[in-house]
Formats: structure tokens, sequence, C-alpha cells
């Protein structure tokens, strides 16, 4: 078994003993890291998000198709979730993934996604419920709700496995 060879010991003012680790690097440097990660955003990894949150929705889309259900407006009920919570995906991942120039911007962005992702849907909720008609009693509110939820849960994977990447890459902990 090898061990890391230690940092000299510092000794501040009340006589106590620090160690820096090997991987800690002094605040300038990480504040230099971190902005420098802030302003690159990978093209490819926001491309291959969109064909994944599409793809999920497809196959929400098929799925609910094959139920079938005995309702003349069911596959209208069908188009309108998924064009409603695919509008609302797609535009919130896409306003989340900018190019922030601080973590004030980081935030905003972040803000931004959670407001389209969330706003449509909740908007046409509203609207059906309100105005009643076909696609409501074809259940086009629950084909909202079940198309939202994997599209979400697909969301919060990327955006995680985006934060895994960027730690492996920057040798933050």
């Amino acid at each position: 078994m090898t061990t890391r060879p230690r940092a000299p010991a510092e000794i501040d003012h009340d006589g106590i003993e620090h160690r820096r680790t090997v991987d800690e690097r002094p605040a300038h440097h990480q504040a230099t890291h971190h902005t420098a990660h802030l302003t690159t955003t990978h093209p490819t990894t926001t491309g291959r998000g969109v064909l994944l949150l599409g793809g999920v929705l497809a196959i929400a889309v098929v799925v609910a198709l094959m139920l079938d259900r005995d309702h003349p407006a069911w596959r209208n009920a069908v188009i309108l979730a998924a064009a409603i919570t695919g509008i609302s995906s797609v535009g919130g991942w896409l306003a989340s993934r900018g190019r922030p120039t601080n973590p004030g911007g980081g935030v905003a962005r972040a803000l931004a996604g959670t407001a389209l992702r969330m706003l449509l849907p909740l908007a046409a909720l509203g609207w059906l419920t309100a105005s009643g008609g076909p696609l409501l009693e074809a259940g086009c509110a629950g084909l909202i709700v079940a198309f939202y939820l994997p599209l979400l849960a697909t969301t919060i994977l990327l955006h995680m496995m985006g934060e895994v990447r960027h730690h492996e890459t920057s040798g933050q902990d």
C-alpha cells in the first residue's frame, strides 16, 4: 500500500498545526478554475440531452397510443400532452444550459429552466380544467402529468451527470 506524500505543516498564531492535502489548491486557483468551467458549455452534451428527452417522450407517446382508450379525442389528447410537455422540457433544458459568466447567471439560468419546464404544463392543466370539453374527458390532464414526470426525472439525471462530469474534470470533491 502506497501512501500519499504529506504536505508540510503550517503552524498558525495559536500554535495549531494545519496540513494542506496534496489535492488542495490555493483559493485563487480554485476561483480561476471554477470561472473557466462556468464559461464552458459542451454543445454535444446539450444536443444529447435534447435527443434523450425526445426519446423519453417518444416512448411515453407510443405507450399512451398503445393504451388506446375508446374515446374519440384520445389521440388528440396524446398529441396535445406530448406537445406541451415536450416543448416545456426541451425549452427548460436549453434555457438552463447557457454560458453564465458568474454564479448569479447560473442561478438565473436554472430558475429560467425551471420556470419554462413548469409554467406551460401548469397553464395547460388550468386551461383544461377551466374549459372542460372532450380533451379533458379523454384524459389529457392525466397524460400531461404522465409525460411530465419521466421528462422531469430525465432532466434531473442529465443535470446530475453534468455535475459528476464537472467534478471529475475539475478534480474537486
